[in-house]
């Protein structure tokens, strides 16, 4: 619409070829910025966008210290984990529908597949971030990994307070990484395998703090039906057709539809289907409300049969149509 009226005004003023040409250059940069904003990045991604100080980067991290790397886009989506520990200044964003706040001395966490939306800083914010692909997170925290899916997955917990002694204690470890990062004598193959060892044991570190905050934490223990359940929010959260069966969950898990249904429902109160609907949702909802995809394309990126069925379910959970939708929101 702004193009359009800039285009009307330079007419009525001109009238010649050269507002026409304008108005297709507007219209053209105004539909890149909108398929750049909508896309769900990877650490390669974000990193050849080329305007993000890359302090250190490989396959499975990179660590930016760069503002414009979380305010740019307006509308973002990662396939990875992000950790941004906040040294100074405060801010505010939405995630997937939730407003969040955050200040000095906190962490904010943010799980993959989360819409980051609205962020908003203050002139003085200054802070530290690290994107990690779960698969390097696992590793480092292997049978803990189920303390930081119930923190994270289950309770959304995605603000952390962060005392004075674990920020000078960052402060070294950070000095420690970049002396790495930095070092002209130490090989690039092996500059991954230093740094991953040395960020391994403060996010022991972090899930141990975020045991200690935890309520009542003797249901997350690792036992066989807990660490079964945290494998199914995994995959849930690693698989893009989310819109499928508990059975077909299921089968990946080598377990029946009615055990996953019970141990899920025992492990958060809540059930596989709730899980995978709530899931769908969200994807639903940052699919129509912020990418350009036609609803046949969402269908096929969600898994769902056809757009009647998906008008059908949209309507039902949303109380609109996937058009009514779409235009509510942008």
């Amino acid at each position: 619409s702004i193009p359009l009226i800039l285009f009307l005004e330079s007419y009525k003023k001109c009238k010649n070829v050269i507002c026409l040409i304008f108005f297709f250059q507007l219209c053209i940069i105004n539909y890149k910025q909108t398929i750049e904003m909508s896309q769900q990045f990877t650490l390669k991604m974000i990193v050849d966008r080329g305007n993000v100080c890359v302090k250190y980067y490989d396959d499975d991290v990179l660590i930016v210290d760069d503002l414009k790397a979380l305010t740019a886009p307006v509308i973002s989506r990662f396939d990875c984990n992000l950790l941004v520990l906040v040294l100074n200044g405060r801010g505010q964003a939405e995630v997937g529908g939730r407003h969040l706040e955050f200040a000095k001395n906190q962490m904010v966490i943010l799980p993959p597949n989360a819409t980051l939306t609205d962020i908003m800083c203050s002139p003085d914010f200054e802070f530290r971030a690290i994107f990690l692909t779960t698969r390097l997170l696992q590793s480092f925290l292997r049978d803990k990994m189920a303390i930081w899916n119930e923190v994270v997955y289950v309770r959304h917990s995605f603000i952390f307070d962060v005392e004075e002694q674990g920020i000078e204690f960052f402060g070294l470890f950070y000095e420690m990484l970049c002396k790495i990062i930095e070092s002209e004598k130490l090989p690039d193959c092996f500059k991954s395998e230093f740094i991953h060892s040395l960020l391994r044991p403060n996010f022991f570190g972090l899930c141990v703090r975020m045991n200690s905050m935890a309520h009542d934490m003797s249901s997350i223990q690792p036992t066989a039906t807990g660490s079964l359940f945290h494998r199914f929010l995994l995959l849930l959260n690693s698989t893009e057709k989310k819109h499928r069966s508990v059975e077909s969950y299921a089968a990946e898990l080598s377990v029946s539809a009615k055990y996953l249904s019970s141990l899920c429902k025992r492990n958060s109160g809540k059930t596989a289907n709730v899980w995978i609907t709530e899931h769908v949702m969200e994807d639903l909802h940052y699919f129509l409300c912020h990418t350009d995809h036609s609803i046949k394309e969402i269908c096929t990126i969600l898994g769902f049969p056809n757009p009647s069925f998906f008008g059908k379910y949209v309507k039902m959970h949303f109380g609109v149509t996937p058009a009514q939708l779409r235009k509510g929101q942008k």
